[in-house]
């Protein structure tokens, strides 16, 4: 995940929270030998969050790791561990502060990615995620530089999608370029 980023962020601060302490720390000791990243290894993934406005979940976190209060305002979160039944990696109240969601599938991840846990309690309902394809034919959705909307991204895993996805962040790379 984080060498897909650095096509698309001029960021090379990295902040790393990990279950295993020793795992972390040696993921730190491999990204930085690229000499690209300067990785911290922190002891909260609330220190994490309340440092960074991009925030990576892959995990495979059985109850929520982030709570809703843990997230400041112009954070976007891209959740990609909770991919099976029983994962889970936010907590559902987050989806009630974000102004924009965000699915591969959204059937896939009503049934079982981060979103399924909000719209299952109620929080939020199956119509206000929105699917990557829609959000691309929508500028106006779009995170700015200034941004101070939470927004969150939910990928349970669609192939075709990432393909896609990658096609058109390509595009807007190349465009950005000329």
């Amino acid at each position: 995940q984080l060498e897909a980023l650095e096509a698309v962020t001029n960021c090379r601060k990295v902040v790393v929270w990990g279950r295993d302490g020793m795992k972390a720390r040696q993921y730190q000791q491999d990204m930085q030998k690229a000499g690209v990243w300067q990785i911290e290894v922190v002891s909260t993934p609330q220190e994490v969050a309340q440092r960074c406005r991009l925030l990576v979940t892959v995990t495979s976190a059985a109850e929520p790791l982030l709570r809703a209060g843990d997230v400041l305002p112009g954070t976007h979160i891209t959740c990609i561990g909770a991919d099976a039944d029983g994962k889970q990696e936010l907590d559902p109240a987050i989806f009630c502060t974000a102004a924009v969601v965000v699915c591969d599938s959204r059937s896939q991840c009503c049934s079982f990615g981060e979103v399924s846990a909000a719209v299952k309690s109620g929080l939020i309902d199956s119509t206000a995620v929105l699917e990557m394809g829609q959000v691309i034919d929508m500028p106006e959705l779009h995170r700015k530089h200034d941004d101070t909307r939470i927004t969150i991204f939910d990928s349970t895993g669609i192939a075709a999608q990432d393909v896609t996805i990658a096609k058109a962040v390509y595009q807007q790379l190349r465009q950005a370029a000329l």
